[in-house]
């Protein structure tokens, strides 16, 4: 029996993508390569991003703006976080 897939879920900050055999019937082999980071990492990330990469709520990460832990910037009257100053941020945390 000839057995046919489709993919859905994917994620454009790299989310998992899901892949389901038509017939219903998961296997083993439809998982081969899929956890590869394939998509580049994203150039900044806006408040809720942050807050998902961080595992914190969104007002936990504008507290680390308020007080200036975590470094941010301003794009089009929106406050983002570039890939640099997350990674700034997670190596004075260690």
């Amino acid at each position: 029996m000839e057995r046919r897939y489709q993919k859905s879920g994917v994620g454009h900050h790299g989310s998992l993508c899901i892949v389901i055999a038509r017939d219903g019937i998961p296997n083993a082999d439809t998982w081969e390569g899929m956890m590869t980071d394939s998509q580049p990492r994203p150039r900044f990330y806006f408040i809720d991003e942050v807050a998902r990469e961080l595992r914190r709520s969104e007002a936990a990460v504008r507290w680390l703006l308020h007080t200036r832990a975590l470094k941010s910037s301003k794009i089009g009257g929106r406050r983002v976080v570039t890939a640099e100053q997350l990674d700034e941020f997670f190596a004075s945390a260690a």
